[in-house]
């Protein structure tokens, strides 16, 4: 409740170029992984004409069986405008961001950019040791496992 009402606080203090969409928060993640999902998100927004249509934490569903258990969501960044398309052109940067929020928030184990309205997206996610990674791309959906995303 604490964290919920900080983060309502930041969010009614500080206005952003975002009509986002939020998700519920992630129940027993520390104030540092919120501040880091807080400072990504003014990240982005930083970004000409990037806006964010959709962020937030999805609880993995059981179909996510080959994922490591300790990560229990994942997190999205839905977006719309050429700055979008920038961040997606650019890895570097998506990793960078991707790691910063992997390394704060212990039960994500996952972190995509998409585009509002298109197939576009790039997730990163959590090996089992904990290393970070950009996901594969597969074309099959019976390819799909932990570490490979559909792309077309």
């Amino acid at each position: 409740m604490k964290y919920l009402l900080t983060t309502l606080m930041i969010m009614t203090l500080v206005p952003l170029k975002s009509s986002a969409t939020t998700r519920d928060p992630i129940i027993g993640e520390s104030k540092a992984c919120y501040t880091q999902l807080d400072t990504s998100k003014r990240r982005l927004l930083g970004i000409k004409s990037l806006r964010i249509f959709e962020l937030g934490a999805s609880k993995y569903t059981s179909a996510a069986t080959e994922r490591p258990k300790q990560y229990t969501h994942a997190y999205e960044f839905v977006l719309k405008g050429n700055g979008g398309k920038n961040l997606l052109a650019s890895p570097v940067l998506m990793n960078n961001i991707a790691t910063e929020i992997l390394t704060r928030c212990p039960s994500i184990g996952s972190v995509a950019f998409k585009m509002s309205q298109t197939d576009q997206s790039a997730s990163f996610g959590k090996k089992q040791e904990g290393s970070i990674s950009r996901f594969i791309c597969v074309s099959n959906p019976g390819e799909l496992k932990w570490g490979t995303q559909l792309c077309p």
